[in-house]
């Protein structure tokens, strides 16, 4: 199934669950108290990842989408010019890569300016490999400046 099928509501249970400990969340790209959407690795090689639904405040349904090669590079370009610019962790941000020299905080907007000039990534025709579903509190997210839920 294609990421632009499987956002549909529910085509995600068409689709194998994956098991969060076969994960690793690299960086995200898009955030909202919690990952919303970045990289990760899965079967030895680096996806995509993007929230397809909420089930409740502290569950998304995430998908794990396959990259080309093209759309990777373009992905490491822009989290490479995110350290260069603004630095590596921040509390919105998670990079698992090393930071040689830490970016300066003010850049934030000076690093969105220059990714609006190009183009994002299409992944609407690229293979989903499953989903998984994400918990605010679960190991994916410790170290990435979300605090463990304390719901029971």
């Amino acid at each position: 199934m294609v990421y632009r099928d499987a956002r549909e509501p529910d085509a995600y249970l068409k689709l194998p669950k994956i098991a969060a400990n076969d994960l690793k969340i690299l960086w995200c790209t898009e955030w909202y108290d919690g990952p919303e959407a970045g990289v990760l690795w899965y079967h030895n090689r680096r996806c995509y990842f993007a929230t397809c639904r909420l089930l409740d405040d502290d569950t998304k349904i995430v998908l794990v989408v396959a990259l080309t090669e093209e759309q990777l590079g373009e992905l490491e370009y822009r989290v490479t010019k995110w350290v260069e610019k603004v630095g590596g962790k921040s509390p919105h941000v998670y990079i698992d890569i090393p930071v040689e020299k830490p970016g300066d905080p003010r850049l934030f907007m000076d690093y969105h300016t220059e990714m609006e000039k190009r183009p994002k990534p299409d992944y609407s025709q690229n293979q989903v490999l499953g989903w998984f579903e994400f918990l605010r509190s679960s190991e994916l997210c410790f170290g990435m400046g979300v605090e463990k839920s304390n719901k029971s």
